[in-house]
């Protein structure tokens, strides 16, 4: 888990992790492990149906659509698959894009800042998930403000600021 301020890099560090952004020194290898990314703000196809986006994100992932309807149902999305992704709620949305990036089975999970816009009833949700996949030796990086939501799934956590790690 990486913690820190408003503006301290954890965004950013995760970006740079991913290849979103390039490194002013030195550089980050990931070598060829699949990875789910729940980026803090994400663009989505507004005018695309739950169920057209997530086929879409499976195919290029990977996946089953057994496995994206298992993950609808967890997150009882079910009964929304036919809307668009602009009658979603943020809660919806949310979970929208939770759903993405444990689609294909990714040997490495990111969550920024994850549980935002979630209730209390599917951020745990969430954390039990984390927590089986943690289980199942995935790696699991998150980064929030709010490091106690999380000391169930985390094993290290390290902060940042001014642009240094450290742990903390």
């Amino acid at each position: 888990m990486i913690v820190g301020k408003n503006g301290a890099g954890k965004s950013t560090l995760l970006k740079i992790i991913l290849g979103f952004v390039w490194p002013t020194k030195g550089h980050v290898e990931t070598g060829k492990l699949k990875v789910g990314y729940v980026p803090e703000k994400m663009t989505l196809p507004l005018f695309t149906t739950v169920s057209s986006f997530l086929d879409t994100m499976r195919l290029l992932k990977g996946g089953s659509s057994e496995e994206a309807d298992y993950y609808l149902d967890y997150f009882r999305l079910t009964t929304a698959k036919d809307k668009k992704l602009k009658e979603l709620s943020k809660g919806m949305l949310q979970k929208v894009v939770i759903i993405q990036a444990f689609l294909g089975s990714p040997d490495v999970l990111i969550f920024d800042e994850a549980l935002n816009g979630l209730d209390r009833e599917m951020q745990k949700k969430l954390l039990d998930l984390i927590d089986g996949e943690k289980k199942k030796g995935k790696i699991i990086l998150i980064t929030s403000h709010y490091q106690d939501y999380y000391h169930n799934v985390t094993t290290k956590t390290l902060e940042i600021s001014d642009g240094c790690l450290w742990e903390s």
